[in-house]
């Protein structure tokens, strides 16, 4: 159901994709700012230097999130 294409919108709005994603991208679904990229895809939200997100962490959020 998700991947790495999937929109960050998409993804707050289900419990189980928050849970993973806080889990592997540093609690990034409770972080304040997280409401001004909701229309970009979780793969271009890590592609951003600012995010410093290690890309070993997002391929195991990719993984977990195909799974829902």
């Amino acid at each position: 159901m998700f991947d790495e294409n999937s929109k960050i919108g998409e993804l707050l709005k289900n419990e189980e994709a928050r849970q993973i994603m806080n889990r592997h991208l540093s609690g990034i679904a409770e972080n304040p700012k997280i409401n001004m990229v909701k229309g970009f895809s979780l793969r271009a939200l890590c592609a951003f230097p600012q995010v410093k997100i290690p890309k070993e962490n997002l391929d195991l959020c990719i993984e977990e999130l195909k799974k829902i």
